[in-house]
């Protein structure tokens, strides 16, 4: 769930920020994985077509625009018993996205060195002219088994003002959050943030966050056995 961290905002946040809750958008936000389905209607590939835009990495730059696919089918997959269809993209992508919004071309993508925010170790990063930083609270990451229940929020500021709340979430099992991609999106000169925020071991999850748009889109896939 996300939602912001108002205790966390000052009155001077609360002049650039926002105090409603972003909801979840599903259906917008597809990853190239393996996909199980119970009817025909369950079918990966009867959400996604060749209109959708493909947010992927080429000669070590990152790229949206149209990326070919096939889709292969799975009888029965040994774990679940279930058919399935795989998404096997020809290049290297990250997601691919059903919305308007998004530029395609080169993206003006945002350097980083740690793709863990932790509480104690916020992130300073130059953009368009601007000084943000993210700045995280809450659950500290470790390299062991960790299935607590505290809660993780990573807000955005611009210019030692607060922006918004990216996540905030409580459920982890054995799992963390970390940034994939930091680049502006659609174009409009702020910085955009493409998430990994699993919430079991036996999921992959994505959040798509805009600057342009409230809400966030997400895409997963569980692999429970």
């Amino acid at each position: 769930m996300l939602s912001d961290t108002s205790d966390e905002k000052t009155d001077d946040d609360m002049q650039v920020g926002t105090s409603v809750e972003a909801a979840i958008l599903e259906g917008k936000l597809i990853l190239p994985l393996t996909y199980r389905f119970l009817n025909d209607d369950d079918r990966i590939s009867k959400i996604l077509n060749a209109t959708w835009l493909a947010i992927y990495k080429e000669k070590g730059a990152y790229h949206i625009g149209k990326v070919a696919y096939k889709i292969t089918e799975e009888a029965e997959e040994p774990c679940s018993g279930l058919p399935t269809e795989t998404i096997e993209p020809d290049k290297n992508v990250l997601a691919y996205v059903d919305l308007k919004s998004l530029k395609t071309g080169l993206l003006d993508s945002i350097a980083f060195n740690e793709r863990i925010i932790q509480p104690d170790s916020p992130f300073k990063f130059s953009y368009n002219g601007h000084v943000y930083e993210l700045k995280a609270n809450g659950k500290y990451f470790r390299d062991v088994d960790d299935t607590s229940s505290e809660h993780y929020s990573l807000n955005l500021y611009k210019d030692g003002k607060y922006v918004r709340n990216l996540i905030k979430q409580s459920e982890y099992n054995d799992t963390f959050t970390a940034i994939k991609l930091m680049a502006d999106f659609d174009g409009d000169k702020e910085p955009d943030f493409l998430i990994s925020s699993p919430r079991h071991y036996e999921e992959e999850r994505y959040l798509l966050i805009l600057s342009g748009q409230h809400d966030v889109f997400e895409g997963n896939m569980v692999f429970d056995c």
